[in-house]
């Protein structure tokens, strides 16, 4: 459930967001979270009948509406939103540089245990930490200043925002903080969560307010800001 005031996630009868109660006036979906705009008796999104008599309900620029959501199409003049094939193929082009330094870090630090070929490192090795938290870093960074990691640029496709606009910091540490809940199964949970969302979003997609999109040639690797 959404906030019908400011649109964000809804964890009580209070928004934790804005402190609104649920029968504020309704300036967005309280089910899918789609801003207001042109009147309307319910959401164009999820179809929810209006709580309040004055309430307007409307498609936000970057969603879809009607039949052309079940397939991640865009709004008229948008790009379409980007399902599990492209992601796949991007993550698995990312854990190329976390394996690589995996690797590395195992051979520098890493035990090497009887009738193993290969050395690796343990839950209380220091090296681990540090291998974690560059990980993290490298999806932070990446998302938030160029809108997409080296598999995103790679196969062409860019994190935004649900209006359209490009994603900041806020966006990047909420989509990276769970991507290890998104990851669970091998990233089954993930698609799963893109395949029944109309706007392809995994959880940390639908926490972060963002959509992933084609990469237009003017992003480029041009810095988010």
């Amino acid at each position: 459930m959404f906030c019908s005031a400011c649109g964000a996630p809804r964890l009580s009868a209070f928004c934790t967001a804005c402190g609104a109660a649920a029968g504020t006036g309704a300036r967005y979906c309280a089910t899918c979270g789609a801003p207001a705009g042109e009147a309307a008796a319910s959401c164009r999104i999820c179809g929810t009948a209006s709580p309040f008599p004055s309430a307007t309900l409307m498609t936000p620029a970057i969603q879809p509406a009607g039949p052309a959501a079940r397939r991640g199409a865009g709004a008229a003049g948008m790009p379409p939103f980007i399902g599990v094939g492209r992601r796949t193929l991007a993550t698995l082009i990312d854990l190329a540089p976390g394996g690589l330094l995996y690797i590395l870090l195992a051979a520098l630090f890493g035990d090497l245990e009887a009738g193993e070929d290969a050395a690796a490192l343990s839950v209380t090795d220091p090296a681990l930490a540090l291998w974690v938290g560059a990980w993290f870093t490298y999806y932070l960074v990446m998302e938030a200043r160029w809108g997409g990691t080296l598999g995103k640029l790679a196969t062409g496709i860019s994190i935004v925002r649900r209006d359209g606009g490009p994603a900041g910091w806020r966006e990047a540490l909420l989509r990276t903080l769970l991507r290890p809940v998104d990851a669970f199964g091998f990233y089954l949970l993930a698609a799963v969560l893109v395949w029944s969302s109309p706007a392809r979003q995994r959880l940390g997609d639908r926490m972060a307010g963002t959509v992933i999109v084609p990469r237009t040639r003017e992003q480029g690797l041009e810095v988010q800001g």
